[in-house]
């Protein structure tokens, strides 16, 4: 089971899987999501390594295929945390 985090935790160290997500204006059915692995090393004083890697950018698919992902995603990297990060839609 993941734990869902506030945005503002994502740098408290250990691995969280980062989703960005939004209504595309073209499609009304369908998200367009990012998703991020987001990694750091120490503590907020004090951040001694951090790594990004993308794993999908502006990818349009519906709100369970999202979810799906994120599970697949964070069981393939070992991550128990995800920050879902809803963005406001950009008009069309």
């Amino acid at each position: 089971m993941l734990e869902a985090i506030p945005p503002g935790d994502i740098d408290l160290g250990g691995a969280t899987l980062v989703v960005r997500y939004r209504a595309d204006p073209e499609q009304p059915d369908l998200l367009r999501v990012s998703l991020l692995s987001h990694r750091t090393e120490g503590e907020p004083a004090r951040i001694r390594k951090c790594e990004l890697r993308c794993i999908l950018v502006g990818q349009a698919m519906t709100r369970d295929a999202m979810h799906a992902r994120v599970q697949v995603e964070a069981k393939h990297r070992g991550i128990a945390r995800v920050a879902w990060i809803e963005e406001p839609s950009v008009a069309a």
